[in-house]
């Protein structure tokens, strides 16, 4: 049901029209962005700790590694793309936790974040979302509250657009002191 509203004005319907936009105006200008050489399903379950040597990491599950921008591997790790977390937080809680994951993920990558990755950082999370909704489409129909908290999500992230990317302008500065 495309009118089904997680709020007053906020239906898939109207997901799916600002996605539209999305892929119309911000694709080109995402795939304009610096690239490098990422995992594309960069989370915990595919890094491995040396016991003895915890500085040493090994990286697997490499198959669907490709050229693309940065971001899109950081929200793998934030979000990963088993979706867990999902499961057991709210898109609050979510939006939280990736604000506070910014800071580390670009302190650690010591690169800072362009104007324009940080200007499309909440789209690029919202394109995120709609992945994981298109990945899992066929729980969705049987699963409607994690569908409705993907919707949430992506209208939090709309309205949390400015906090996103005040997060990431401290995440540089923290790189830079």
């Amino acid at each position: 049901n495309l009118d089904k509203e997680v709020a007053p004005g906020r239906s898939v319907r109207v997901c799916l029209e600002n996605l539209e936009y999305i892929l119309k105006d911000r694709i080109p200008r995402i795939n304009s962005l610096p690239t490098i050489f990422i995992h594309n399903d960069f989370q915990v379950k595919n890094l491995l700790f040396d016991k003895k040597n915890q500085s040493k990491l090994t990286v697997i599950d490499i198959d669907t590694a490709v050229i693309a921008c940065r971001s899109w591997d950081f929200l793998f790790l934030l979000l990963g793309s088993d979706q867990c977390e999902f499961y057991t937080s709210t898109a609050a809680d979510l939006l939280s936790k990736f604000k506070d994951s910014l800071e580390i993920y670009v302190r650690a990558s010591k690169t800072p974040l362009t104007e324009e990755e940080i200007f499309l950082l909440p789209n690029i999370l919202q394109i995120r979302l709609a992945h994981i909704a298109s990945f899992f489409a066929y729980n969705l129909a049987r699963n409607d509250s994690f569908f409705m908290k993907i919707l949430e999500a992506w209208f939090l992230v709309f309205e949390e657009r400015e906090a996103i990317r005040s997060s990431a302008k401290r995440a540089n500065e923290s790189i830079e002191k």
